[in-house]
């Protein structure tokens, strides 16, 4: 499984990559000294970019590992399948490794994309006014915390129900489609 990594990078490097992001919360990746800040000079930075860059690159790194994790548990005969059949590199991956590679891998995603609802709160950290930040806002301005925070929290679970719903639909279609069930 190892041999058809890719080698661009080496192994030190993609290893020392992983464990750099792996090993910290997505707090401490948090680009809190960047938001409303300037970059070189010239581009400042909104804390709303500073956010979606943090959120991004904390996700993508535990996402890539679930796709990793998908992509060796293809059998190592597949890969010899079709090197035996001489399909080419793009035809093996479309037509043979990732349709066995992905029903496995979407329940992590779904979790990892439902866990992004319940991180998105603390980006007030820098300065993003998100809903719960919005809501807290308008409960202070009115003296109405119950209404407006019970109203926020039932946003956010009808969010996390339908997107759980979605998951586990797409789960279902991949499994049923590849005949995994």
């Amino acid at each position: 499984a190892s041999g058809r990594r890719d080698r661009r990078l080496p192994a030190f490097l993609r290893s020392g990559i992983s464990w750099l992001l792996h090993s910290r919360t997505w707090c401490d990746h948090s680009f809190r000294p960047l938001a409303g800040t300037s970059l070189f000079g010239c581009i400042e930075i909104p804390a709303w970019v500073a956010g979606i860059g943090t959120l991004g690159i904390h996700y993508a790194a535990y996402c890539s590992e679930c796709y990793r994790g998908g992509i060796e548990n293809v059998d190592a005969g597949q890969w010899e399948a079709c090197k035996a059949l001489n399909l080419s590199p793009a035809r093996t991956w479309r037509a043979i490794i990732l349709p066995q590679a992905m029903p496995p891998v979407v329940p992590a995603l779904g979790n990892y994309f439902i866990g992004m609802f319940k991180d998105a709160p603390i980006l007030a950290a820098i300065a993003i006014l998100e809903m719960l930040q919005q809501a807290k806002n308008f409960g202070s301005e009115n003296y109405r915390f119950i209404e407006v925070i019970t109203m926020v929290g039932f946003f956010y679970l009808v969010l996390s129900l339908v997107g759980s719903a979605i998951v586990q639909s797409v789960s279902f279609w991949l499994n049923r489609r590849h005949h995994l069930q």
